[in-house]
Protein backbone atom coordinates (compact mmCIF):
# COMPACT_ATOMS: atom_id res chain seq x y z
CA UNK A 1 0.00 0.00 0.00
CA UNK A 2 1.64 3.23 -1.19
CA UNK A 3 0.34 6.26 0.68
CA UNK A 4 1.64 9.82 0.90
CA UNK A 5 -0.28 10.31 4.13
CA UNK A 6 1.66 9.50 7.27
CA UNK A 7 -0.14 7.44 9.94
CA UNK A 8 0.03 8.76 13.51
CA UNK A 9 -1.93 8.66 16.72
CA UNK A 10 -3.59 11.95 17.70
CA UNK A 11 -0.90 13.13 20.14
CA UNK A 12 1.87 12.42 17.63
CA UNK A 13 0.04 14.36 14.89
CA UNK A 14 -0.22 17.39 17.14
CA UNK A 15 3.43 17.07 18.26
CA UNK A 16 4.82 16.71 14.74
CA UNK A 17 2.83 19.63 13.38
CA UNK A 18 3.79 21.80 16.34
CA UNK A 19 7.50 21.03 15.82
CA UNK A 20 7.21 21.71 12.09
CA UNK A 21 5.81 25.16 12.86
CA UNK A 22 9.21 26.15 14.22
CA UNK A 23 10.48 26.79 17.68
CA UNK A 24 9.24 29.82 19.56
CA UNK A 25 7.19 32.60 18.07
CA UNK A 26 9.99 34.33 16.13
CA UNK A 27 9.16 33.06 12.66
CA UNK A 28 6.48 30.38 12.76
CA UNK A 29 5.87 28.66 9.45
CA UNK A 30 2.45 28.91 7.86
CA UNK A 31 1.11 25.39 7.39
CA UNK A 32 -1.76 23.68 5.58
CA UNK A 33 -2.60 20.32 7.13
CA UNK A 34 -5.34 17.84 6.24
CA UNK A 35 -6.43 15.24 8.77
CA UNK A 36 -7.78 11.97 7.42
CA UNK A 37 -9.03 8.83 9.11
CA UNK A 38 -12.18 6.92 10.00
CA UNK A 39 -15.03 8.24 12.13
CA UNK A 40 -14.03 8.43 15.77
CA UNK A 41 -10.27 8.54 15.12
CA UNK A 42 -9.98 11.88 16.96
CA UNK A 43 -9.35 14.07 13.92
CA UNK A 44 -11.49 16.81 15.44
CA UNK A 45 -9.64 16.55 18.77
CA UNK A 46 -6.32 17.16 16.99
CA UNK A 47 -7.77 19.97 14.84
CA UNK A 48 -9.31 21.76 17.83
CA UNK A 49 -6.04 21.50 19.74
CA UNK A 50 -4.13 23.06 16.83
CA UNK A 51 -6.70 25.86 16.69
CA UNK A 52 -6.67 26.56 20.41
CA UNK A 53 -2.99 26.08 21.21
CA UNK A 54 -1.35 27.25 17.97
CA UNK A 55 -3.82 29.61 16.28
CA UNK A 56 -4.65 27.41 13.30
CA UNK A 57 -7.81 28.24 11.41
CA UNK A 58 -9.95 25.06 11.48
CA UNK A 59 -12.15 23.94 8.61
CA UNK A 60 -14.21 20.80 8.23
CA UNK A 61 -14.25 19.36 4.71
CA UNK A 62 -17.84 18.13 5.19
CA UNK A 63 -19.23 21.47 6.32
CA UNK A 64 -21.08 22.22 3.04
CA UNK A 65 -22.96 18.92 3.44
CA UNK A 66 -23.67 19.43 7.14
CA UNK A 67 -24.83 22.98 6.47
CA UNK A 68 -27.17 21.86 3.67
CA UNK A 69 -28.72 19.19 5.90
CA UNK A 70 -29.20 21.67 8.75
CA UNK A 71 -30.76 24.31 6.50
CA UNK A 72 -32.87 21.95 4.44
CA UNK A 73 -34.29 20.02 7.38
CA UNK A 74 -34.15 22.80 9.99
CA UNK A 75 -31.80 20.92 12.29
CA UNK A 76 -29.78 22.59 15.01
CA UNK A 77 -26.00 22.55 14.68
CA UNK A 78 -25.69 20.26 17.69
CA UNK A 79 -27.86 17.66 15.91
CA UNK A 80 -25.14 17.20 13.27
CA UNK A 81 -22.27 16.98 15.75
CA UNK A 82 -20.73 14.33 17.99
CA UNK A 83 -23.04 11.62 19.39
CA UNK A 84 -26.19 13.59 18.60
CA UNK A 85 -25.76 12.85 14.90
CA UNK A 86 -26.43 9.19 15.72
CA UNK A 87 -29.84 9.96 17.28
CA UNK A 88 -32.86 9.40 15.02
CA UNK A 89 -35.01 12.47 14.46
CA UNK A 90 -38.50 12.88 13.04
CA UNK A 91 -37.21 15.89 11.08
CA UNK A 92 -35.45 13.27 8.92
CA UNK A 93 -38.30 10.77 8.91
CA UNK A 94 -36.79 8.82 11.79
CA UNK A 95 -33.32 8.55 10.24
CA UNK A 96 -30.15 9.70 11.95
CA UNK A 97 -28.39 12.87 10.78
CA UNK A 98 -25.24 10.77 10.24
CA UNK A 99 -27.05 8.41 7.86
CA UNK A 100 -28.47 11.32 5.87
CA UNK A 101 -25.12 13.15 5.78
CA UNK A 102 -23.36 9.95 4.66
CA UNK A 103 -25.91 9.37 1.88
CA UNK A 104 -25.81 12.99 0.77
CA UNK A 105 -22.00 13.05 0.84
CA UNK A 106 -21.77 9.84 -1.16
CA UNK A 107 -24.27 11.19 -3.68
CA UNK A 108 -22.48 14.50 -4.08
CA UNK A 109 -19.08 12.85 -4.40
CA UNK A 110 -20.50 10.48 -7.04
CA UNK A 111 -22.35 13.06 -9.15
CA UNK A 112 -20.12 16.10 -8.57
CA UNK A 113 -16.78 14.76 -7.30
CA UNK A 114 -15.05 18.16 -7.19
CA UNK A 115 -17.88 20.11 -5.53
CA UNK A 116 -16.73 19.89 -1.91
CA UNK A 117 -13.09 20.32 -2.95
CA UNK A 118 -13.94 23.51 -4.80
CA UNK A 119 -15.66 24.99 -1.72
CA UNK A 120 -12.85 23.75 0.54
CA UNK A 121 -10.16 25.36 -1.68
CA UNK A 122 -11.92 28.74 -1.56
CA UNK A 123 -12.18 28.59 2.22
CA UNK A 124 -8.52 27.56 2.58
CA UNK A 125 -7.31 30.29 0.20
CA UNK A 126 -9.17 32.96 2.15
CA UNK A 127 -7.53 31.92 5.43
CA UNK A 128 -4.04 31.46 3.99
CA UNK A 129 -4.28 34.95 2.48
CA UNK A 130 -4.74 36.27 6.04
CA UNK A 131 -1.46 34.60 7.05
CA UNK A 132 -3.11 31.82 9.05
CA UNK A 133 -2.02 28.21 9.24
CA UNK A 134 -4.97 25.99 8.34
CA UNK A 135 -6.03 22.54 9.51
CA UNK A 136 -8.73 20.76 7.52
CA UNK A 137 -10.58 18.16 9.52
CA UNK A 138 -12.44 15.26 7.92
CA UNK A 139 -10.98 14.97 4.43
CA UNK A 140 -12.80 11.92 3.04
CA UNK A 141 -12.18 11.69 -0.70
CA UNK A 142 -9.21 11.40 -3.01
CA UNK A 143 -10.27 14.62 -4.72
CA UNK A 144 -10.22 16.49 -1.40
CA UNK A 145 -6.78 15.02 -0.58
CA UNK A 146 -5.44 15.95 -4.03
CA UNK A 147 -6.80 19.50 -3.71
CA UNK A 148 -5.05 19.95 -0.38
CA UNK A 149 -1.76 18.63 -1.83
CA UNK A 150 -2.02 20.91 -4.89
CA UNK A 151 -2.33 23.83 -2.48
CA UNK A 152 0.94 22.82 -0.80
CA UNK A 153 -0.62 20.99 2.13
CA UNK A 154 0.36 17.82 3.89
CA UNK A 155 -1.90 14.96 4.91
CA UNK A 156 -1.80 13.20 8.26
CA UNK A 157 -3.82 10.06 8.83
CA UNK A 158 -4.99 10.01 12.44
CA UNK A 159 -5.15 6.54 13.92
CA UNK A 160 -6.98 5.84 17.16
CA UNK A 161 -6.39 2.12 16.82
CA UNK A 162 -9.86 1.37 15.47
CA UNK A 163 -10.44 0.71 11.82
CA UNK A 164 -13.06 2.14 9.50
CA UNK A 165 -16.70 1.32 10.14
CA UNK A 166 -17.89 -0.79 7.19
CA UNK A 167 -21.45 0.54 7.69
CA UNK A 168 -20.30 4.11 6.98
CA UNK A 169 -19.64 4.68 3.26
CA UNK A 170 -17.40 7.68 3.88
CA UNK A 171 -15.22 5.65 6.26
CA UNK A 172 -14.71 3.12 3.51
CA UNK A 173 -13.90 5.88 0.99
CA UNK A 174 -11.38 7.47 3.37
CA UNK A 175 -9.38 4.22 3.52
CA UNK A 176 -8.27 4.82 -0.04
CA UNK A 177 -7.77 8.55 -0.07
CA UNK A 178 -4.36 10.06 0.45
CA UNK A 179 -2.70 7.48 -1.79
CA UNK A 180 -0.72 8.44 -4.81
Amino acid sequence: MNSTAKVFDTDTVVDLITRRMGSGNDDPKQLLVGLIGPSGSHKTVAAKHLRKAHGFSRLHAGEPIKSAIRKGFRLKKKQTARGAKDQPTMALGGATPRAVMEAMGTGIHTVAPTATSHVMAKRITKRLAKGKSVVVDGIRTQEEADTLRRMGGMLCRVNSGKGPNARLPMDMASQHQGRS
